[in-house]
C-alpha cells in the first residue's frame, strides 16, 4: 500500500485504517488479479477481531497501547454489520482494554461506504496518545505550580 500503518506527530499516534484482512494469507495483488480464495474472512465478526488485533499490534508497535486511545472512527459497508460488530468489540475491549468501555471514546460512524473489497464489511481507524500517564503527570503538576503562582 501506498501509505504506512502508523505516524506519529507529537504525542499522537494516527493509524490508517484497520480492514480484516486475514494476516496469513497474501495482502498485495500487483497483478490486478482477485485471488481464487478471498483474503478476508466473511463474517463481520472474524474482520472485527482481526482489526482490533492488528490495531493493538500497531499501537504496541509505536509504544502505545489501547488504552490511549482517544477517537475511534469506524467505517461499515451496511449498517446492518454494526451490532454483530459491537458484540465483538465490546468482548474483546473486556478482555483487552476495559478502560474502553469505562471511558468510551469520541468518533465517527460511516455506514454504506464502499470500502476497497466487496467482501469487507468493516474499517477502523484510530488516533492515540503516545504516553497519556504522563501527558496527566504533566498536566496535574502544571496546574500545581499555576496555583502556587509559579
Amino acid at each position: 500500500m501506498p501509505w504506512a500503518n502508523s505516524i506519529i506527530s507529537g504525542n499522537l499516534v494516527f493509524l490508517s485504517g484497520a480492514e480484516g484482512r486475514d494476516p496469513n494469507k497474501k495482502q498485495e495483488y500487483p497483478e490486478l488479479v482477485e485471488p481464487a480464495e478471498s483474503p478476508v474472512p466473511a463474517s463481520v465478526e472474524e474482520q472485527t477481531l482481526i482489526i482490533w488485533n492488528k490495531i493493538k499490534e500497531r499501537l504496541e508497535d509505536v509504544g502505545s497501547s489501547l488504552e490511549n486511545i482517544i477517537v475511534i472512527n469506524y467505517y461499515l459497508q451496511k449498517r446492518e454489520y454494526w451490532q454483530p460488530a459491537l458484540r465483538v468489540m465490546m468482548e474483546y475491549w473486556r478482555k483487552n482494554c476495559p478502560d474502553i468501555l469505562e471511558r468510551p471514546r469520541v468518533g465517527t460512524l460511516l455506514t454504506n461506504v464502499g470500502l476497497d473489497r466487496e467482501d469487507m464489511k468493516i474499517e477502523i481507524e484510530v488516533i492515540a496518545e503516545l504516553a497519556r500517564k504522563r501527558q496527566r503527570q504533566r498536566a496535574g503538576s502544571s496546574r500545581r505550580r499555576a496555583r502556587r503562582g509559579r
